[in-house]
This record gives C-alpha cells, structure tokens and sequence, in this order.
C-alpha cells in the first residue's frame, strides 16, 4: 500500500514539474532596457535574464542599449531614443516582456522642474503602449539597484507606482536584489569595475539567476490568474472590441464588471480595474467604444463618435453578458468614466434592473450643456469640431443639444456610487452634488487634491473606495 501512495505521488510530481516547464518551454521572452539588459562591454548572454531564459528553454529577444533610458531622448550623446519609442521596434509577438531600466532617468531627473513629471508621464505612455503592443502577454518591470545618489529613490518609487496602476508586477532590485552597488568589496567581487555601480560581472549575474527565475514564475501565475481575453460583441453592424478578464478560481459563476471609458480613451484604461476587482471576485470587461477614439480598435473614425450609439453599445454589451452562462446576472456592474460615465448613467437608467450597481468615475454629467452653450442654436454646429485636437463630427453635437441626462439618471434606483476630485477643472463638483440628490441611494466620495483623472494615489484611494462600495452587494 505504501508502495502505492509513494508511486502515485512521484506521478503527481512528475506530471507538475512537466507543467511548470511547458509554462515557459519554446516560449518568447523580449527584454528591453538599458545596460543593465545591453550588459555594457560583457556578451549579453552572460545577464541574469539571458541565462534565466536559457535554463527555462525560452526563446529570448534582448534589446538593451547602453546609456539608454525610459523616457529621455539621448540620441545627441549616442544613447539613442528613448524606450517610449524603442519599444516599437521589438517583435510584435512575445509571451513574457520584461522592462530593466531606470538607471540613466534618474541621472536626468532634477536637471530641469518638469523632469520627475516628464518621466511619470512618460512612463506610463510606454505601459499603455506595450500593454496594446502585448494584449497578452506577461509583462514585468525590474528597477534600478540602490545607487545612493539623486533621482535614483524617485524613479524606482515612480516605477512602483505606475506599475501598480498598469497591474504589472515589479521586481525592486533596490530592496530585495541583494546588490550592494555602494559596497567596494561587492563591486570589486561582482561588477565590471570598482567605481562600476550599474554594470554586473558574470559572477554577479549568477547570484539573480534563481531570484530572476521567481519572479519570471509569478509573472506566468499572476496572468494565469486574471487570464485576459480578447473578446469581440456585436451590436447590429458594430463589432465591439474588448479584453475579458476571467477567474480561474473554479467557480461556475462570476459576477462582472463592464469598464466604459472617457473620451478618446481605450479600453487599456480599464486594465487597472482588473487587480482590485479580481480580488472581489469579479470578471472584468474593458472595451473601446467604435467611433470612441483614435486608437479604438473596434473603429477609430472619431468623426461618427456619438453618446447615444455609446449608450446602445453599453446596453448591447450588458445583454452579452447577460446570457452568458459564466456570469451571476445578479452582479452586472457597470464603472464609467468621465464621458463613460455620462454613458454608463443613461445605460443604468435605461436598464434599471439588469445592473446591479454603478460607479461614476468623475463623469462628465456636464457634456451637453458644455456643448449648449458653446453652440446654442443647431445652425451655430460646424460640420468639424476639434476637442482636443480629436475631430468630431456635427452629428455628436446636434444629439447632445436635445439631451438631458439630469431628467432620466433618477430612474436608476439602485446603490451608485460617485468618485470625483475637489480639483476637478473639467467635471463641475455641483454636477456630482445634483447627480447624488436625484439617486435614491447614492454616495459621493471626494478626493482631496484630485483633478480630472487620477494619479497614482489618488487612483488607489478610488479603488478602495469602490471595493467597499460594491462588498455591500
């Protein structure tokens, strides 16, 4: 009997570690960054990552550039452009995309006043861009080490930071690496020089290949588990492009959120709702508006971009998942922002009892007068208006002139919640204020500093207020 157990448990072990490695066997892994990646005047094949790939049978793509950075442009000092713009250029299929940079932006933060919110900006540009560039891939970032010096502490803080927003996991060398670039013994033992505080020697390369191996491990669990999908839904001669995040927690039934987003937004936005919202146990579905955005991937003519055709959109996206056997119909969230939440309020209004709760990210209740009192009469409406340099065509403005969202929110009697900033330049707090007296159970939470769109923690003070928000379901 024992004999028994013994062997089926050496079967069970078998067949894991077999799993584990087809995780990463024959899979591509694309590293970018600067010479931390490049690995200075070393063979690139000597770095951590290289061999970390090599010992998981992965194909591996390395793009580091010596002297490069994430978010400055050194082509004069032949560092080349930056990684905002770089990442273009790396293949277009990858599973694992890994960002080890950081080093040289923080010699160039404090040179100018602007610079720390340059690279905040900038930064997250590049996470949206490679999330679009890789729908679905694992995608991580590894900071700089602890080098004692001006800008270092900002950006590696800053790369926590908008990576949390992005829901990309981070690998803080400077706190868990355990390099001592300020050691002269460690940099004499395991970098290319003495006075070599960025650039590690084979030697102290070989001393990340198991902590680098953890973290490519937890890249592949944490996708695993929110396991997003590309997803399209129809409504009549419209194909609605999204990402459907699922949970893989063996339950038949989830509740879901459908994310809307703002004007000219995509459905990248939404992303950062998967996190927090997972963790309640909730599917989460972002998606682009057609007409919703330049970079709309389900049409990108911004000139047909209407607010009524986004409504019935939302409502055809509801009804999608209302037939789906996955979903506990009881749980259709819907969470809109700024213009997606003027949307999600006339979906919720129109569709009262198949959405259990709503969430108005500073919505833009506001968009129709705005728009009355630039154009009062239907004749004063040109044929091409630009909003923020986005042309849009007469159609959105002759339909908006008729529309009052303050006279139909009221008819959705379920909990709303508002989340809006007291430094909020574009969404009026009065609109918010009125829009809370009309609801017959409503909430508004008020950031404190907070402007049209959120920073860093200022978006995760908004998640919690939401995940208490929706725990009263």
């Amino acid at each position: 009997m024992k004999d028994t157990i013994l062997a089926i448990l050496l079967v069970i072990a078998a067949v894991t570690a077999t799993a584990q490695e087809d995780t990463f066997k024959g899979k591509t892994i694309v590293v970018i960054g600067d010479s931390y990646v490049r690995n200075h005047r070393r063979p690139m094949k000597e770095t951590w990552h290289a061999r970390v790939a090599e010992r998981l049978g992965m194909n591996y793509r390395n793009y580091g550039r010596n002297g490069n950075s994430i978010a400055f442009d050194r082509s004069k000092q032949g560092f080349g452009r930056s990684m905002l713009e770089r990442y273009q250029e790396m293949t277009d299929t990858a599973d694992f995309v890994l960002v080890i940079a950081g080093h040289n932006d923080a010699g160039m933060i404090g040179r100018c006043s602007d610079s720390l919110k340059l690279f905040q900006q900038r930064l997250d540009s590049l996470c949206t861009g490679l999330r679009q560039k890789y729908p679905q891939a694992a995608i991580g970032f590894v900071t700089p080490w602890a080098v004692e010096r001006p800008g270092f502490a900002e950006v590696t803080q800053t790369i926590c930071e908008i990576c949390a927003i992005h829901d990309f996991p981070v690998l803080d060398a400077a706190r868990t690496s355990g390099i001592l670039p300020m050691d002269t013994t460690f940099r004499r033992k395991y970098f290319q020089g003495i006075n070599d505080t960025a650039h590690l020697n084979a030697k102290g390369h070989a001393l990340l290949l198991d902590w680098g191996e953890r973290f490519l491990r937890m890249m592949a669990e944490q996708c695993a588990v929110h396991n997003p999908e590309e997803l399209w839904i129809e409504n009549g001669n419209c194909r609605i492009y999204g990402v459907l995040n699922h949970l893989n927690d063996g339950k038949l039934k989830h509740p879901v959120a459908i994310i809307a987003h703002g004007f000219n937004g995509t459905h990248d936005f939404g992303r950062n709702y998967f996190k927090p919202l997972s963790e309640l146990g909730y599917m989460c579905y972002t998606f682009d508006f057609p007409y919703g955005s330049v970079n709309s991937r389900s049409d990108s003519n911004t000139m047909q971009m209407s607010i009524l055709d986004e409504q019935r959109d939302l409502e055809a996206i509801v009804r999608y998942f209302k037939s789906r056997k996955d979903v506990d119909t009881t749980g259709i969230v819907l969470i809109g922002e700024s213009q997606g939440g003027l949307v999600s309020a006339l979906t919720a209004s129109n569709l009262a009892e198949d959405v259990s709760q709503l969430v108005l990210v500073f919505p833009a209740l506001c968009i129709p007068d705005n728009w009355n009192s630039r154009y009062p009469r239907l004749e004063d409406i040109p044929d091409t208006t630009k909003v923020w340099r986005v042309p849009i065509g007469r159609r959105f403005f002759e339909e908006v002139h008729s529309l009052r969202p303050f006279e139909v929110i009221g008819r959705y009697k379920k909990p709303v919640l508002i989340v809006q900033g007291d430094a909020d330049k574009i969404v009026s707090m009065e609109d918010s204020r009125r829009a809370i007296e009309l609801y017959h159970d409503a909430q508004l939470h008020i950031i404190k500093g907070a402007g049209h769109g959120f920073k860093p923690n200022e978006q995760q003070e908004s998640f919690r207020v939401i995940t208490v928000f929706l725990k009263r379901k």
